[in-house]
């Protein structure tokens, strides 16, 4: 049997389907170690007083089921969606920037308040899923998948 450039972009597209998912998992499991520093954050950036630990724990279940999901069954789909998911955690990110200046966010755990280094992170890391997006083959059957 011989490998194809294909059969090397399925394997890359997979095992940063599970590092991605890994993280994801980590991230939700950190925040929910010490939920006040992400409920702060939230509050002061979304102006939502009364829904940030609402907003945490709906974050954390999401985080934690899709990273899962990512790891385990990987796709075209769930690699779309975490493009969408790092768009929103960016975009909190400027937010709680704007809204809130020297409030930390508590991203996977973290006391730390967002600087340069956290916008770089997020940049890098959605300019990759955005790539692995548009590297993944669009519609490989199960068939095709197990062959």
């Amino acid at each position: 049997m011989t490998k194809t450039p294909g059969d090397a972009t399925q394997i890359a597209c997979r095992a940063a389907d599970v590092a991605f998912g890994g993280l994801l998992v980590y991230s939700g499991f950190a925040k929910s170690v010490d939920p006040q520093l992400a409920i702060t954050g939230i509050e002061r950036a979304t102006g939502l007083e009364s829904m940030g630990d609402w907003v945490l724990l709906t974050t954390v279940a999401s985080e934690v089921v899709f990273g899962v999901s990512l790891a385990l069954l990987g796709g075209r789909s769930l690699r779309a969606i975490a493009v969408g998911l790092l768009g929103v955690f960016t975009g909190y990110l400027l937010l709680l920037r704007w809204n809130a200046p020297g409030t930390p966010c508590g991203c996977a755990g973290s006391s730390g308040v967002p600087g340069v280094a956290e916008f770089v992170r997020n940049g890098l890391l959605l300019a990759g899923a955005a790539m692995l997006f548009v590297a993944s083959p669009a519609n490989v059957s199960k068939q095709e998948r197990s062959a």
